[in-house]
């Protein structure tokens, strides 16, 4: 793998799904740094749409924290529309969840505001209030504002512990009639706001509950609430001609059912559908898919339902995801990183996504010299389309002839010349064959004596940095002579065109 681009790897753990479906391969790694060197974190990375085009969204802070962020959104070249960050200096944008709302026209986001004393029904004190906001992405304006301390006291904290953080609000969905459902993480509590009045029309969970659970399900900590269509789940026969959307309201959700101030709730973390009974004010548990492992996400998840109706489900901590099929089967299982790797995930989705980078390809070719073939490496960070790689190489730049082409192998492939080439230049195609992007002219790295240790027979990891290096005249009458001798047609070794369908 390419020096600059070290992400954590995927190992598919099962896979049942068609052969279409299970090529698992990294397409885009968007890590920074900060201009003084540190870490830029990047959060709820995810597919959105934006007058009417394809975008992908997400939040990045220079924070451990998810706080303090700025929201970017980008367009199919990768190249940032615009960045959202907030509006003063005491709102700090929370990146755990936003969406765009109004067709695309407005944001709606979560924030949090500090005070360093608030006055509880105690003693003043350090307070993190939680905050909703819509805003019009045109004008700036707030076009809507909810204070978690206008409505929820500070002893509603379901931690046991005065921490400044008693709200924790990490989840925010706009629903069809105007309202807004967030979940309070610290108050074990999901709540349904009034668009109209910011008044809470009901909870689920925590100390004031509007809703009892039928079946006794014991619900604290969650993510990634989500209303749900009544048609998008699996209804009791019971309700199939009586369940209304004024009668019954779906919600999706993460359970985390742990966190480390309260003991686990569920033998394991799990996605949940929840059907809630508006008239009767009772609920149940529609649908449970639990962790295979019986394991628990301590912060973190997400459930996505896919168009075939199956549900996608990332473990948040744990840097796994599976897709369930909605009987309960898995279908796929995949993990992020090595278990003893420090890799985590807030969110983890499956949608279509195109894109063709603004910059170039990226090229690498290494030999360890005139009797031995070169061997390149192609890669374009961001690219979807690309389906074989075509590779140039030759004696100088403008002697630069056709060495082969090899079909697209996961995000870097690898071709062996079979002979040395000085220069070597290579294109990225797609479909029908069509040129989606050629990198630049580079010279094949050959390592001198003295820092070849470490250097396989195929790459030089000590030295990959130092990309392109000149080396002696010598070797490229060689070249020349090995081509005269093979023909020019035998120089594609083992590397037939590739068509694809």
């Amino acid at each position: 793998m390419r020096p600059d681009i070290r992400p954590p790897a995927v190992t598919v753990i099962t896979n049942k799904l068609q052969p279409q479906d299970d090529d698992l391969y990294l397409i885009w790694d968007g890590f920074e740094q900060s201009p003084n060197g540190s870490v830029i974190r990047g959060h709820n990375i995810h597919p959105t749409n934006r007058n009417g085009e394809p975008h992908l969204a997400y939040s990045r802070s220079t924070e451990t924290e998810v706080k303090d962020v700025e929201t970017l959104v980008l367009d199919d070249k990768y190249s940032v529309v615009e960045p959202y960050v907030s509006s003063d200096d005491l709102t700090l944008i929370d990146g755990h969840d936003f969406e765009f709302i109004h067709e695309g026209n407005s944001l709606l986001q979560l924030a949090d505001v500090r005070h360093d004393q608030y006055q509880t029904s105690t003693r003043p004190r350090p307070i993190v209030e939680g905050v909703i906001q819509a805003i019009n992405i045109a004008t700036k304006q707030i076009l809507f504002e909810w204070h978690s301390l206008d409505h929820i006291p500070v002893n509603e904290s379901c931690l046991g512990l005065e921490l400044p953080d008693y709200f924790h609000v990490n989840s925010l969905d706009a629903i069809p009639s105007g309202d807004y459902l967030i979940s309070g993480y610290n108050t074990c509590t999901i709540y349904l706001i009034s668009g109209a009045t910011r008044a809470i029309l009901w909870r689920l969970g925590g100390a004031h509950s509007s809703f009892q659970f039928t079946d006794g399900y014991n619900l604290k900590h969650v993510h990634n609430v989500r209303f749900r269509p009544l048609s998008s789940v699996k209804l009791p026969s019971s309700l199939h001609t009586t369940a209304t959307s004024k009668t019954h309201m779906p919600l999706s959700l993460f359970d985390n059912a742990f966190s480390t101030t309260n003991s686990p709730t569920s033998p394991s973390s799990s996605a949940l559908i929840i059907l809630l009974n508006l008239l009767t004010k009772t609920a149940y548990v529609l649908e449970r898919y639990p962790h295979s492992g019986g394991s628990y996400a301590a912060i973190f998840g997400s459930v996505v339902f896919l168009p075939n109706g199956d549900r996608f489900v990332g473990w948040g901590s744990l840097a796994e995801a599976t897709q369930f099929s909605q009987e309960g089967e898995v279908v796929l299982h995949a993990r992020l990183g090595e278990r003893r790797e420090m890799v985590g995930s807030m969110k983890v989705f499956k949608r279509p996504w195109s894109a063709v980078p603004s910059w170039r390809p990226d090229g690498y070719a290494f030999s360890w010299g005139c009797g031995w073939q070169t061997v390149v490496y192609a890669s374009w960070n961001g690219a979807t389309g690309v389906r074989s790689w075509r590779f140039y190489g030759g004696n100088k730049t403008k002697d630069i002839g056709l060495l082969g082409e090899v079909r697209r192998d996961g995000f870097e492939t690898m071709f062996k010349t079979g002979i040395f080439v000085r220069v070597a230049v290579l294109e990225a195609v797609g479909e029908e064959g069509r040129v989606l992007g050629r990198s630049e002219v580079g010279r094949t790295f050959v390592p001198e004596v003295v820092e070849s240790r470490g250097c396989g027979e195929e790459r030089c990891p000590e030295t990959l940095d130092e990309w392109f290096k000149d080396v002696a005249d010598g070797c490229f009458e060689r070249v020349e002579e090995v081509r005269g001798m093979m023909g020019e047609s035998q120089v594609v070794l083992g590397a037939p065109v590739i068509h694809f369908n």
